[in-house]
């Protein structure tokens, strides 16, 4: 007998022991995972806490002749359990699979639990199969009504909400531990002082939009939990239920699983993870985006004149003063209505550019139509195309969410985006800002690629269309987009727009305190440009709008230096006096040009104590230096307090000095407690170096 089909049958002989034992127990750094026959579900342990009890897989299924059906492995008489040597992308491990079958139909439902050798997380996924074609729309690895508690009960408990995008001036939110929450693609549930934290989110974005939702008690107890493929709500923009995906085999989305010592770890541990999946994009060498974009002041008037005077004042004016990427790049970016200039005049600003030595960009919406008549063709098709042919229809109607959204599958709408990158390259632009790429992710009735059922399926392929066209060279802004995929941007802003006022350096700010760990995801995160003078703002309500790009990791600059636009377009003299004032200041450009985003100290002490606010103290280690960023987002009187040493994780007895960088005082470190006072209004930057 040969020695695979010893090991198959030693497999089976094995499994056949383990039912008649009345249980399957998987043991892997620190994990134990057992299935109880009898009760036909999961306990999960991460040494010795009971984080899941009585968990199991469940779908739902539509299966031919039968109807819908919702299956668990109760819904089967048997039980196989296999497990096989993987080495994959995670690395080294094993993949656990429990089939579930026998019953009328023949369909069989299917859990696989990885483990592996160097990860401290596990992974999980839920599969259906069946001889017939079968299809579903939701999927979910975990379900469990059994209430446990992980943590001892506190007013520091909290659970995470993450935005499945960033549109709709949309924030993260920190709930405490007590009502019903559904996060999109990843969440954490978490202890704010102790910082062990709970870490579940999905790692792979081919077909699903995914969802964890939990219902939890009295700030302790996580009384139900469900982490599943299929989710579709007014946050995930939809309007239909999840496409449902069809085949002899539909499978979830594959679900991270990962309890850590500090839920911050956790969560850039997931964002590491997806990239096992699939890596980022990270094809520009240029360094990160620094410099200009036209829309936040001048908007609607950006023209030929007022974007040279950009370039110029950038040119003689600040970059002498150390403002740019590390690289010695700047960026000079025309956001919408580009097309207020002449297709001479887009060539002249490049060639402008070019002889500043800027990296000239421009913006589009690869998804979207802003016009009114489904009766006009669509540009680059030669007249074969209607709009209205193309458009997403939802309930039958054209969807509309700002624009109207177009279908990602239809050749029009590969042909347009042909049609515009053929002249950006042509123009000479090598950073393009794509805008309300979220259109294309919407689920809609059907699509012209009769293959594609899922709003995700139809994202992925024009978006990969999209990168064909772009290469690598090109530089890909994600404005309004989703969070996952990922794959397609240099870049994504973090939040929706912001200005230049304290209440929008605290939006920005909220999603930095809950959404930092991005940065594993995209090369840059993107705070948005960094407004000066729009609405009269402060020149502390400026440095802390600065501070936001600092600690982000990208400063594009939204003002109008140009003195001769009219007054409707800002301040053009008071933006240039105070980007002259504020930006001549080498240590918070050393600090810019790091290009990585701080994280929060806390994760639990948001402002004024909402679920929804911002974090007012972060920090970033980079070598011997430890910085710290402090935020007072009131508009009345100043903020006083502390931060411990203890809570930077570092010994004060390394401290050798402490440099504020905003006003160059240094500062003592007294019983062990960096003490700030912040104005109004306004921020401060604390460089602790270290032995």
């Amino acid at each position: 007998m040969k020695t695979g089909t010893i090991l198959f049958l030693s497999i089976l002989i094995l499994s056949a022991f383990s039912l008649r034992a009345g249980a399957v127990t998987i043991k892997n750094r620190g994990w134990r995972i057992t299935y109880d026959e009898q009760a036909k579900s999961f306990d999960y342990d991460y040494k010795g806490l009971r984080i899941f009890a009585n968990a199991r897989p469940e779908a739902t299924c539509d299966i031919p002749g039968i109807g819908t059906k919702t299956l668990t492995p109760a819904s089967f008489a048997t039980m196989q359990y296999t497990r096989n040597k993987v080495d994959d992308n995670f690395g080294k491990g094993t993949c656990h699979t429990f089939r579930f079958s026998g019953t009328s139909a023949s369909v069989a439902l299917v859990q696989k639990i990885y483990t592996y050798d160097k990860r401290p997380y596990i992974l999980t996924e839920v599969e259906l199969t069946g001889d017939a074609g079968i299809s579903s729309n939701y999927l979910a690895p975990v379900v469990t009504e059994t209430p446990v508690a992980w943590f001892p009960r506190s007013e520091q408990n909290r659970m995470l909400f993450v935005p499945w995008d960033n549109d709709g001036f949309i924030r993260y939110e920190c709930h405490k531990l007590t009502g019903e929450l559904t996060s999109y693609e990843v969440t954490s549930l978490y202890h704010g002082d102790s910082r062990k934290g709970v870490v579940l989110g999905s790692v792979e974005h081919d077909t699903w939009k995914s969802a964890v939702r939990v219902k939890s008690a009295d700030n302790g107890t996580v009384e139900q939990l469900c982490c599943y493929s299929g989710a579709s709500s007014d946050i995930t923009r939809d309007k239909l239920p999840h496409g449902k995906v069809k085949g002899n085999s539909v499978k979830s989305a594959k679900m991270m699983l990962g309890v850590f010592d500090d839920w911050r770890e956790g969560m850039n541990a997931y964002g590491e993870a997806n990239t096992c999946v699939l890596p980022i994009r990270s094809t520009w060498t240029q360094g990160a985006p620094v410099g200009w974009n036209s829309w936040a002041v001048l908007a609607n008037h950006l023209n030929y004149k007022a974007a040279a005077d950009a370039s110029d004042f950038f040119r003689n004016t600040l970059y002498p003063k150390g403002f740019h990427n590390r690289q010695g790049k700047v960026v000079l970016d025309l956001d919408s209505f580009w097309d207020n200039m002449s297709e001479d005049q887009l060539r002249q600003y490049v060639r402008k550019c070019e002889e500043n030595g800027q990296i000239p960009g421009i913006y589009w919406c690869p998804f979207s139509y802003w016009g009114d008549n489904g009766d006009s063709y669509v540009e680059g098709t030669q007249n074969k195309y209607k709009y209205k042919d193309c458009f997403l229809y939802v309930n039958g109607k054209p969807h509309k969410q700002g624009g109207y959204c177009v279908d990602p599958t239809h050749p029009a709408i590969k042909e347009r985006m042909a049609y515009q990158f053929k002249k950006f390259k042509e123009w000479g632009f090598k950073y393009v800002k794509l805008d309300f790429v979220t259109n294309g992710a919407v689920q809609g009735d059907s699509y012209y690629d009769k293959n594609v059922t899922t709003g995700t399926q139809a994202y992925n392929q024009g978006f990969s269309y999209l990168l064909g066209l772009a290469g690598d060279d090109m530089f890909l802004s994600l404005s309004i987009a989703p969070l996952f995929p990922y794959q397609y941007g240099n870049s994504r802003r973090i939040s929706c727009d912001a200005w230049g006022t304290i209440g929008h350096s605290e939006y920005v700010m909220n999603a930095l305190s809950y959404g930092w760990w991005t940065d594993k995801l995209f090369q840059y995160n993107d705070p948005d440009h960094i407004v000066l003078q729009k609405d009269g703002e402060t020149e502390g309500e400026n440095r802390a709008r600065i501070t936001t790009g600092v600690v982000t990791g990208m400063i594009l600059l939204g003002d109008n230096f140009s003195t001769d636009e009219p007054s409707k377009t800002g301040n053009p003299k008071l933006s240039i006096e105070r980007a002259v004032q504020l930006l001549d200041n080498k240590d918070i450009l050393a600090l810019a040009s790091l290009e990585r985003s701080f994280m929060p100290v806390y994760g639990y002490k948001s402002f004024r104590g909402t679920h929804y606010g911002a974090e007012s103290v972060f920090m970033l280690r980079d070598g011997h230096h430890l910085y710290v960023a402090c935020f007072n987002y009131g508009a009345e009187g100043d903020l006083s307090g502390s931060v411990s040493m203890e809570a930077l994780d570092i010994d004060p007895r390394k401290v050798v000095s402490v440099k504020e960088l905003w006003t160059g005082r240094s500062v003592a470190v007294e019983n062990g407690e960096l003490h700030y006072d912040i104005p109004g209004k306004d921020a401060r930057i604390y460089r602790i170096t270290l032995e």
